[in-house]
């Protein structure tokens, strides 16, 4: 009896070892899916079968042929650039900007970067795209003239980390800010 329930024990372990190793294989696996005009990115479930959606990249059209299974490496920059590329697009149509599509577009993209070069891309769209709505904000501030309004722009523009700012980036800032101040300053004498 005693040597049936250590075998059973062993066996169960065996078992339970072997759906973890092939669960934690496919988790490591990417799948992608051409369907209406978009391209579906799946991961692998922790289960020995089975995937789950990670995104839908619409409009996105692959070149090469699908394959059967892919890695992280190869999936993830795909994504990435999709929503950098889309980004760009929302920033380069006429109007006002979409800043919180943009804004979204490129948190998605950092969320898929994997390598240095998209992680830069992505942090100096988000870095630009956040300055200049603070500048809009700003700009609407000197318009309207009112102290407040003026305070808060200031406080805003004041906040903005300097090391990642372009040298131009910083001119204006700088000129911004200093507009800013002799405007509060000229009210306040009022």
């Amino acid at each position: 009896m005693k040597e049936t329930s250590k075998f059973l024990i062993i066996g169960s372990l065996i078992l339970i070892a072997a759906v973890s190793y092939v669960s934690n294989k496919n988790k490591d696996r990417y799948y992608l899916i051409a369907k209406h005009g978009s391209v579906e990115i799946w991961q692998g479930a922790f289960a020995p079968i089975g995937k789950n959606r990670l995104t839908i990249l619409p409009g996105l059209q692959l070149k090469d042929p699908i394959k059967n299974a892919y890695t992280k490496d190869q999936v993830f920059p795909l994504a990435s650039s999709y929503y950098i590329n889309r980004a760009d697009a929302l920033l380069g149509a006429p109007g006002m900007p979409d800043f919180e599509g943009i804004i979204s577009d490129l948190n998605k993209a950092l969320h898929y970067a994997t390598d240095e070069t998209h992680l830069k891309i992505a942090n100096e769209r988000l870095n630009s795209i956040n300055l200049m709505f603070i500048m809009y904000k700003a700009d609407v501030a000197l318009i309207k003239g009112r102290l407040p309004d003026l305070e808060t722009a200031l406080s805003a523009l004041s906040a903005v980390n300097p090391e990642t700012l372009s040298q131009e980036q910083f001119t204006l800032v700088s000129h911004k800010i200093s507009s800013i101040r002799k405007l509060i300053a000229s009210i306040n004498k009022m």
